[in-house]
């Protein structure tokens, strides 16, 4: 019979917590999850568009993981774990956010389809890594450079906190899509993918566009515009502090219209 336990240490009293959740059978023992559960992550307010935001267990999946990776290159066991990964099984996250291992499943499948983890399992665990891990990272310490425009979420010695940090703005160098291409694309995607799979908004823009296929002129608008520097450029002549990403798509839609063919209106 298997089992998963949760094994943890204080190191030295200081509240370097170091978790381990362990498969035990009636033979041996195996390792399921390791992380070395110090220092801090930051999350973009973006992530609001993220096109898992209003999903509560994509959410909780992702910070559960972008929490429990390393935060530096390390070996357990003889097993290398790098710098943003972990070692884990849906067993031990289940036991470790209340979320069903059918919905964690479901949750790990959808997380490697939009490029936000890859996975690499054996019969015995799962290495995982975040795949753009160093962009939730900021150095080894907070510095008066952070910016207003992030979240932290800070590990500290004793508990953890949710702090926004909002001192000094006038110093600070502000980092937002109108200062950083990538930051604008990033939300651009976020937001893309976030209107094309509302069911209720296509099917009501379908219904606006009689004879338009509105997913493949949503994509054009994209691809040929909004998707590239000269979209990013024509964002920041306006004076606006963010993007109306909603109307902006809508609009699109009319300013670069694919007309269905004859074949494809008659086999609707």
């Amino acid at each position: 019979m298997e089992k998963d336990i949760l094994a943890s240490d204080m190191s030295n009293g200081k509240g370097n917590l170091r978790m381990a959740v362990v498969r035990q059978t009636a033979s041996k023992s195996d390792a399921f999850i390791f992380s070395d559960m110090n220092g801090w992550v930051k999350i973009f307010r973006s992530i609001q568009t993220w096109e898992w935001y209003k999903t509560e267990n994509m959410v909780h999946i992702f910070l559960h993981l972008l929490l429990s990776a390393n935060h530096e290159d390390g070996k357990w066991q003889g097993i290398e774990i790098k710098r943003g990964q972990l070692i884990t099984g849906r067993k031990a996250i289940s036991e470790s956010t209340g979320i069903t291992e059918q919905s964690v499943r479901t949750c790990i499948k959808r997380l490697i389809s939009t490029n936000e983890i890859t996975i690499k399992s054996t019969n015995k665990y799962s290495i995982i890594t975040i795949c753009k891990y160093e962009s939730y990272q900021f150095g080894t310490s907070v510095n008066t450079q952070q910016t207003t425009s992030e979240l932290t979420i800070e590990q500290p010695s004793t508990n953890q906190q949710l702090t926004t940090n909002k001192k000094d703005k006038k110093e600070r160098t502000i980092l937002s899509w109108r200062s950083d291409f990538k930051i604008y694309l990033s939300e651009c995607k976020d937001a893309y993918r976030t209107f094309v799979n509302n069911e209720r908004l296509m099917a009501e823009q379908a219904r606006l566009n009689p004879g338009i296929n509105v997913p493949l002129s949503i994509e054009k608008g994209f691809t040929n515009f909004w998707g590239t520097e000269a979209g990013w450029k024509h964002k920041k002549k306006s004076k606006s502090t963010d993007i109306n990403w909603k109307l902006t798509i809508i609009n699109s839609i009319s300013m670069n219209k694919v007309y269905f063919t004859k074949q494809e209106l008659a086999s609707q």
